[in-house]
């Protein structure tokens, strides 16, 4: 998780500096921060979870993101949805959940509740960090993304540090 965000980092960083796009740091807002922080937090409890739970569960888990994406934009109005757009979110997801359900072998007996709720929680916060993001991009109008990226990545750098320091 460190090295991810650090390699992003670097690369945006370089991105932005080689072609001349600006300051570094110099649009970084609360709501980036917000995003790094939660996006942090759903890389957690994603890899967490792959403790108590095996690694076909959890694609499969993932395959019906989009539906906490919708359902927290949707609570928080950040998406204003049609029965059209549910009813294809739903069926998308359905269709998903068939297709990967066949790579799991032998049922999900070996998963925890443990495991299943930190799955959820990945879920969730899945949904508040695309929530958040589409918010930002609403009220900074950046003509590009790798400030976002760059903001992103380097609180989930910090993050990582952090936890690794007192955990």
């Amino acid at each position: 998780m460190g090295l991810q965000s650090t390699i992003a980092v670097l690369i945006s960083s370089t991105i932005i500096k080689v072609f001349g796009m600006g300051d570094l740091f110099g649009s970084f807002t609360s709501g980036d921060l917000i995003v790094g922080a939660l996006n942090f937090f759903t890389m957690f409890f994603s890899n967490f979870a792959l403790k108590f739970v095996n690694y076909p569960f959890m694609v499969l888990a993932k395959s019906a993101k989009i539906l906490p994406v919708l359902f927290t934009g949707w609570i928080f109005g950040v998406y204003k949805l049609t029965w059209a757009q549910v009813g294809i979110a739903i069926t998308i997801s359905s269709g998903l959940v068939v297709f990967n359900s066949n790579k799991v072998k032998g049922g999900y007996a070996d998963d925890s509740v443990t495991g299943i709720l930190l799955v959820m929680m990945s879920l969730l916060f899945d949904g508040f960090v695309n929530m958040q993001t589409d918010k930002n991009h609403r009220q900074q109008k950046r003509q590009f993304a790798y400030h976002s990226m760059l903001y992103t990545n380097s609180v989930g750098m910090i993050g990582n540090f952090l936890f690794f320091q007192f955990a």
